[in-house]
């Protein structure tokens, strides 16, 4: 399992609401799977320069608790790779009380720019994501 830690900004607080909004809580199971692949080795920035799109094709997320301004962490775990696609599931934790605030169920491709459609997983990623968690 991948553990990203962060502080949640409260710069994403919603006033009146003081929590962080569901589409902010997207973005940030995105901030996680991007600290994955740089942990990896394979941040996504230096994918791209190859053509390599990773692109979302799935995302199930259950939001169950409130996320405030404060330290949480954000996992990328049971991560399978089948052909074209990349699944795993996601948490966001509260730390200090082990508390799930969010699970994601996510399905990723990756899209080769040269011949503009999704390609099987790259056996250097593949490799990668199945060791690295």
């Amino acid at each position: 399992m991948f553990i990203h830690r962060r502080e949640v900004p409260q710069s994403l607080l919603v006033p009146d609401y003081d929590h962080v909004h569901h589409a902010d809580i997207v973005a940030l199971l995105e901030k996680g799977r991007l600290a994955l692949l740089e942990a990896i080795g394979h941040p996504q920035d230096s994918l791209v320069a190859k053509g390599l799109f990773p692109v979302i094709t799935g995302l199930n997320v259950r939001f169950l608790r409130e996320i405030k301004g404060e330290f949480i962490d954000v996992t990328c775990e049971n991560i399978e790779v089948e052909g074209r696609y990349i699944r795993m599931n996601q948490r966001i934790i509260r730390p200090e009380r082990e508390k799930d605030l969010v699970t994601a169920n996510i399905e990723l491709m990756v899209i080769d720019k040269s011949v503009g459609k999704g390609i099987t997983i790259p056996e250097f990623l593949k490799e990668s994501l199945i060791r690295g968690t």
